[in-house]
């Protein structure tokens, strides 16, 4: 068999080869992360916050700590869905 002839049989039916998803993998993980750490400090914040009012009624304490919670997700929150979504502010 000549060099020509195993090069065209090896090449027939060949198609090219998938690109590799690591990058996305990786990109995923790493939001995902992200994510569970903010919400994590987010949680961690607000019963902290709840500890240091416990004086107040528990409704009061409760209502301090979900109100750093959230004020802490947010930010991360908005400029996710934002990034998701493509929406981009328009330069003036």
């Amino acid at each position: 068999m000549k060099t020509d002839q195993l090069i065209d049989a090896l090449s027939r039916g060949v198609e090219p080869a998938e690109k590799p998803r690591w990058k996305l993998n990786l990109a995923i993980t790493l939001a995902v992360g992200l994510v569970v750490a903010v919400a994590l400090v987010a949680i961690g914040l607000g019963l902290v916050a709840a500890g240091l009012v416990s004086g107040l009624p528990p409704m009061a304490s409760g209502g301090v700590g979900a109100t750093v919670a959230v004020l802490t997700y947010a930010p991360l929150w908005f400029l996710g869905i934002r990034w998701r979504t493509g929406d981009r502010p328009e330069a003036t």
